[in-house]
């Protein structure tokens, strides 16, 4: 159901302490701290930086309650400022702000409340000139939709405006390379296979092109490694029904994950678990994404996990329905959708 936001945060208690403090210490920062020439700017730069380091570890309700101090921090310091120059910068890091709260809030489970948030990511990113940041939160945006109960039409409606920007400006590799990953895989739910194939060749090749300050960023959200390569193939391959090629691309990617990140891996063995339902594998299959799911705390659940594990549970033939498997993890899913 629907959420307030800041309803459900503070209804939470997850407004803590330091939260509330954040302004406190930006005030520290600007006015005691000394003057580096740059004021604001390298923190701000910092701040999402270190987002863009613990999203895939943070549970994302902690997330929220951060995000929600900084960002109503962030809209004071652009109103004020007067530097052209700042305010652009200042305007792109709140785009990647509102974009990681666009991906928290579905984390939540308040699907609307992400929907609008990306909206202001990119008509923040839009208003700061910056053509990576219009193009990454579009390509992280299609991404997410397809986890997100998104028609399929509307995805590639996003897909198209990203082509539109991309294509006005000759972006470089690196900025494009989330939003081709996206219309992979947006294509292939499309049923438009060949050219699915064909958009995934150029991840691919786009892959080679890529600064190696970017495809050698394994830590970032803001990185394209090759982990982040092998989740495409992996994604893609599997609704292609391309088994072995899916097989290879998980089990490359399963070693590619740090030791901190519990999230990705379970990800990969969904999509593992996927592709032996749909192979006939029944019981393997649930069997798997139920030891994965379970496997993880549910504080650290997202809305890629979530709704992978439901289209394990979807891709169970009619008639195999009865299996003792398949009951017991429709079940877990349902308590899900209670809790």
């Amino acid at each position: 159901m629907p959420v307030d936001r800041r309803g459900f945060i503070a209804g939470a208690g997850l407004l803590a302490p330091l939260a509330a403090m954040e302004p406190t210490r930006h005030t520290v920062t600007t006015s005691l701290a000394p003057d580096d020439g740059v004021p604001g700017v390298d923190e701000w730069r910092a701040i999402v930086h270190d987002y863009s380091l613990n999203y895939g570890t943070d549970p994302a309700a902690e997330l929220l309650r951060r995000l929600d101090a900084d960002l109503s921090v962030l809209s004071g310091v652009v109103r004020g400022e007067t530097d052209s120059t700042v305010e652009r910068e200042l305007r792109r890091i709140g785009a990647l702000l509102a974009a990681f709260t666009a991906h928290a809030a579905a984390d939540v489970g308040d699907l609307p409340s992400s929907r609008r948030w990306w909206r202001t990511a990119k008509r923040t990113a839009d208003a700061s000139g910056d053509v990576h940041a219009r193009l990454w939160t579009r390509g992280r945006e299609i991404v997410r939709a397809l986890y997100e109960q998104r028609p399929v039409a509307d995805v590639l409606g996003l897909v198209a405006e990203a082509a539109a920007i991309a294509a006005s400006v000759n972006a470089p590799p690196a900025a494009v390379q989330d939003y081709l990953d996206g219309k992979a895989r947006v294509l292939v739910r499309a049923g438009r296979d060949d050219e699915a194939r064909s958009v995934l060749a150029k991840v691919q090749i786009n892959f080679e092109r890529l600064p190696p300050e970017v495809s050698g960023d394994t830590d970032s959200w803001f990185g394209w490694s090759e982990r982040a390569l092998r989740l495409a193939e992996s994604y893609t391959y599997s609704h292609l029904g391309d088994w072995t090629r899916a097989d290879g691309a998980q089990i490359a990617a399963s070693h590619l994950f740090p030791v901190e990140n519990r999230r990705g891996p379970v990800l990969v063995e969904l999509q593992r678990a996927l592709c032996q339902v749909r192979s006939g594998d029944i019981d393997g299959g649930i069997d798997q994404a139920y030891n994965a799911m379970t496997g993880l705390p549910r504080a650290q659940y997202n809305s890629p996990i979530v709704q992978v594990s439901r289209d394990v549970a979807t891709a169970v033939p009619p008639t195999e329905l009865g299996r003792e498997s398949v009951r017991a993890f429709r079940a877990y899913l349902r308590d899900l959708e209670v809790a």
